[in-house]
């Protein structure tokens, strides 16, 4: 994956992020596992898969740009900590995203109306 193709799976990525080197390196590194991540929804938030798991940790912190809650520069060496621990030890790095006891298909709403 590279960044064209991250930016284009994860279209809530802000424009102020768009052409960083982070990209790159986020996509490049990561680009197996974001092929996979799923925004969670509301349903899922007691039982969250692997999908959702990578993209809370990969992708939300860029999503929260948008909203100016962090400053770029905090989201950025964030994940630029990430690339480095995963290079570092991936195994121990994708044990500590998605623990031994995620869900395997994601927990639905109950109750009347739920989809």
């Amino acid at each position: 994956m590279n960044a064209r193709e991250l930016l284009a799976r994860f279209p809530q990525i802000p424009p102020s992020i768009h052409g960083h080197a982070v990209l790159d390196a986020l996509a490049s590194t990561f680009g197996e596992h974001l092929a996979t991540a799923a925004k969670p929804s509301n349903c899922s938030a007691h039982q969250m898969t692997a999908s959702h798991k990578i993209y809370m940790k990969l992708i939300a912190p860029l999503e929260s740009l948008r909203f100016g809650l962090l400053k770029p520069e905090r989201i950025v060496a964030q994940l630029e900590g990430f690339i480095q621990a995963y290079r570092k030890d991936s195994a121990a790095f994708l044990a500590e995203m998605i623990p031994s006891d995620t869900a395997s298909v994601p927990g639905g709403c109950q109750g009347p109306g739920a989809s």
